[in-house]
């Protein structure tokens, strides 16, 4: 259902142009009657194409143009600075939507003012002004008070900023001048300056201005670099160290796209914390737009740094790969720990590979985004992991007395928590995924923040964390006395053990963002990128489970087959006189036999060098050759000897209190030469 307001703009399309003053103020009586209730967004957009329509017309009288100057104020009110920056039509409310309605605004406004200067200045009138809170619009026919020195100064009314044309310009002339000054429109106006990928770091500086400078033909006067226009800007707002000053003009594009800033033809001549004088060769709207330091790094560091960038994150994917099937082939799944430990790996390698393979991918946008949305949820799932090594280290070492989290906790804490956090993001900002540059967050409207809070957020907490840890850590007996440079020295040796599964290396990250050096850009590139490397060789090859694990592996021997040689099988096997005699020579003393020794039988030398060789090949310690003698000989004990047996067993052990045996399985298999084969899984 079409609004007032719209049936105003099909109203003046249907005069196709041939509008005279008086019906331009009806129209604009209509559109401020209609005003009384707040408009829409769609609403305002219309209203700023009915100004367009209206504009010459209204500029040849002068109530019909204290009219037109009202209806553009009432739209610079605060009432519509929200609208003016993200008017658009019922389905469409991006940045191009908004800068075109601000473009019509403006064009509107140039039209305007260029009838005023044909129309309302004569012989009799030589300036004419028209203001308001939110607008000024002033005209000039004569210079002659405005001469200083070799330029013409104009300076509009209630208005710091200052504009200097060359006096030689006006020497033999009918020169006429306009200058339109919007006090409140930088509240609402993008930041977007052409050739530039972020907006989000800088701000409007000062008031919007056009200067307008015709020769009696109406043709534009002609400037160049060497004869410039001198525009003296007041800040609205001071400049800060950190920031620099671009004198820039409104480029108008075409009417889907609106228009940006540009600085062709615009430098900077001067700047101070609350001033900037700019120096331009042409004339448009203008404005000093405030803009944070980018750092530059120079050519050669900025290589090295790409270098090392892709030289460490193929050692760390390599490394995590590494890392993953070794816990695999271990079969070191069980332990919850490695679980986390694995899951860390995947997530890690393929927000790094994703990285590697697809950062520079701008050449397609729809692809770009994808991978920009890709890389977000991997690497906040790679932090959300981290956080849960954090977790379980605070489990295993500061609440021992806990039950800690159930591995499908640790599941759905580290693959779903961001897959919300991403969710969220992209429905909020979703044209804030992937830039011109990179396939990764724009800078733009606060997207990035998406990402920097959740790792602040883990690195943090993680932080807390060690801090306990390390706590209970030199709490312990083995740390209690130790000289205090010991406890230091051993306090830093845990904290960079764990410093790959916490995260601790992104600070380098945050540090270098703040600082204008290249030290912690190094670090965190080194660093950072090496993040699988460091968790491959601290926690894969340097743990002592999987060493263990490992050294388990390799002492497995397979079962010889029928067509070996057997006699090195037949060398370590023992009869049950052998084994029984052996027990006998190393059983304990009984009451009344004193201290000695029982003799020694044929063949327990052979058995101790069996035994010997056997130990030296497979690493076995004392008490697993006692659980081997007492095992080997169970099978050919009869049912009516199994009584005796275990007594002599239970002396054994008892003779060994204190060391854990390890379990053996003992079967009977293919045999040489009679022997009954036994197998050991250690």
């Amino acid at each position: 259902m079409a609004t007032r307001v719209e049936d105003v703009y099909t109203a003046i399309e249907s005069l196709e142009g041939a509008l005279t003053p008086q019906t331009a103020k009806l129209a604009l009586d209509a559109v401020s009657s209609a005003k009384s209730t707040h408009l829409t967004d769609r609403e305002v957009a219309v209203v700023t194409k009915t100004l367009g329509a209206v504009s010459e017309a209204a500029g040849k009288d002068k109530d019909s143009a204290k009219e037109f100057l009202n209806v553009c104020g009432d739209l610079l009110s605060a009432n519509y600075t929200d609208a003016l920056s993200s008017s658009g039509t019922a389905t469409n409310s991006s940045t191009s939507a908004s800068t075109s309605v601000i473009s019509n605004l403006l064009s509107a406004v140039d039209n305007f003012a260029a009838s005023v200067t044909e129309n309302l200045l004569d012989e009799n009138t030589t300036e004419v002004l028209i203001a308001n809170d939110n607008l000024v619009l002033q005209c000039w026919s004569d210079f002659s008070g405005k001469i200083k020195g070799n330029k013409v100064e104009l300076t509009p009314e209630s208005s710091k900023n200052v504009f200097s044309l060359p006096a030689s310009s006006f020497q033999g002339k009918e020169i006429k001048a306009t200058a339109v000054v919007f006090k409140t429109l930088h509240n609402a106006i993008t930041t977007e300056v052409e050739g530039q990928s972020s907006s989000g770091n800088a701000t409007l500086g000062s008031e919007v201005v056009s200067l307008t400078v015709t020769q009696e033909d109406g043709s534009p006067l002609p400037f160049s670099e060497d004869n410039p226009v001198v525009l003296s800007f007041q800040l609205e707002q001071s400049k800060t160290s950190d920031q620099e000053a671009k004198c820039c003009f409104w480029k108008f594009q075409n009417s889907s796209e609106g228009g940006l800033w540009s600085t062709d033809g615009c430098v900077v001549n001067e700047s101070s914390s609350n001033a900037t004088t700019c120096h331009c060769s042409h004339l448009t709207n203008f404005a000093v737009l405030l803009q944070l330091k980018e750092t530059v790094i120079p050519a050669a560091h900025s290589t090295a740094l790409e270098v090392l960038t892709y030289i460490g994150t193929i050692l760390s994917i390599t490394s995590l790969l590494l890392s993953i099937g070794l816990f695999c082939f271990l079969r070191l799944l069980k332990s919850q720990r490695v679980i986390i430990h694995v899951n860390l790996a995947v997530s890690l390698a393929a927000a790094q590979l994703l990285y590697l393979t697809g950062i520079d991918a701008t050449s397609n946008q729809g692809w770009c985004k994808a991978i920009a949305v890709l890389l977000h949820y991997l690497f906040t799932t790679s932090f959300a992991w981290m956080f849960m090594e954090g977790v379980h280290l605070y489990m295993k070492s500061v609440a021992v007395f806990g039950k800690g989290l159930k591995t499908w906790m640790h599941m759905a804490i580290g693959w779903g928590s961001p897959l919300l956090i991403v969710g969220v993001a992209l429905a909020a900002r979703f044209d804030g995924y992937g830039t011109e540059t990179r396939c990764w967050l724009s800078l733009d409207s606060g997207l990035i923040y998406a990402f920097v809070t959740p790792v602040v957020v883990v690195v943090v907490l993680n932080t807390l964390i060690l801090v306990m840890v390390i706590r209970v850590f030199m709490g312990l007996k083995a740390n209690v006395d130790k000289t205090e440079k010991e406890k230091i020295r051993a306090g830093i040796r845990a904290v960079l053990l764990l410093q790959p599964l916490l995260g601790f290396t992104w600070v380098f990250g945050l540090f270098s963002a703040f600082d204008d050096t290249l030290f912690f850009t190094y670090l965190f590139v080194i660093f950072n990128s090496s993040q699988g490397v460091f968790i491959f060789l601290l926690h894969c090859v340097g743990d002592y489970e999987v060493r263990k694990a490992f050294k388990r592996y390799r002492g497995r021997r397979p079962a010889p087959s029928p067509s070996t040689d057997c006699s090195a099988v037949n060398h370590s096997r023992l009869t049950r006189k052998q084994t029984e005699q052996s027990m006998t020579a190393r059983a304990p003393s009984t009451p009344g036999s004193g201290n000695k020794r029982a003799p020694s039988t044929p063949g327990s030398g052979k058995e101790a060098h069996a035994l010997s060789t056997e130990r030296k090949e497979r690493h076995l310690t004392s008490q697993d050759l006692n659980n081997i003698r007492l095992k080997r000989r169970e099978p050919s004990m009869s049912i009516t000897s199994k009584s005796a047996w275990a007594k002599d067993n239970a002396e054994n052990k008892a003779a060994t209190t204190g060391s854990k045996s390890k379990n053996y399985e003992i079967d009977n298999g293919t045999s040489c030469q009679g022997m009954p084969e036994v197998k050991t899984d250690l």
